[in-house]
């Protein structure tokens, strides 16, 4: 009965591989995966997703469009901080005020 059994199996493995299937291959860079994760929902990977998206875009880096693709990212990236560079955000906003109020503090405690 087993090997009836592993015989259907291989049987219906090697029947249903067809061999006139046309495969196109598709550029790394289309990774459903990488549009995903740069798109404006930008939701975390699952464990399962996570090594294709690191594969993908090691491929995408590599190849001639990834490299064009990166010099525009690293363009728009440093015009965003250029323009934020003005204004004070974020963590080193915190870290500037803190200090500022800590040599305050300290020089009046020294004062006085």
């Amino acid at each position: 009965m087993r090997l009836l059994s592993i015989i259907l199996i291989g049987t219906s493995i090697i029947l249903s591989q067809d061999e006139n299937v046309d495969s196109v291959e598709v550029h790394s860079c289309d990774s459903p995966l990488i549009e995903m994760k740069y798109s404006d929902e930008n939701r975390a990977l699952k464990m399962k997703e996570l090594i294709p998206y690191m594969i993908a875009s090691i491929k995408c880096r590599f190849s001639d469009r990834g490299k064009a693709k990166t010099k525009t990212r690293d363009k728009r990236n440093k015009k965003l901080a250029y323009d934020q560079s003005y204004q004070f955000k974020s963590f080193s906003s915190s870290c500037a005020y803190c200090a500022a109020y800590m040599i305050v503090v300290f020089y009046l405690s020294s004062i006085f």
